[in-house]
Formats: C-alpha cells, structure tokens, sequence
C-alpha cells in the first residue's frame, strides 16, 4: 500500500483521495511495457514482454506435459 505524501495516512488500492486529510491522490503511473519487433516476409509483428512470457510458459507446459 501507499501512503498520503501530505498525512501520511495508508491508502487503500485506487483510492483518489485521503480519507483522513482529503487531499488528492495521483494515480501511479502504469509500468511500461516493453517491446520488440521481429520482421520476417515482410510482416513486422510485435511481441509485448508479457504475451512473449506466456507463449514460453505455454510451450514448456505442452513439453512437460509430452514427457509424462
């Protein structure tokens, strides 16, 4: 959790304002997400770094599974 930067008071998840002073909250920036482009035949296709991290945690699942 976070605290109020003018109370110091614990912020619930998504929380606009305090509850104990009122003061604004600004929301966290979203992380960033990483990218790469691969290129082949012509089509650029890109990959986000989490969408890349289920596709290799997909194929190992479908090898352990293959090897049982």
């Amino acid at each position: 959790m976070t605290s109020c930067e003018r109370c110091g008071a614990e912020l619930q998840p998504g929380a606009r304002f305090c509850v104990m002073c009122g003061a604004r909250v600004e929301p966290a920036p979203a992380p960033a997400v990483a990218t790469s482009t691969l290129t082949g035949s012509g089509l650029a296709i890109a990959f986000s770094t989490a969408a890349l991290c289920a596709a290799i945690a997909g194929g190992l699942f479908v090898l352990v599974r293959s090897l049982l």
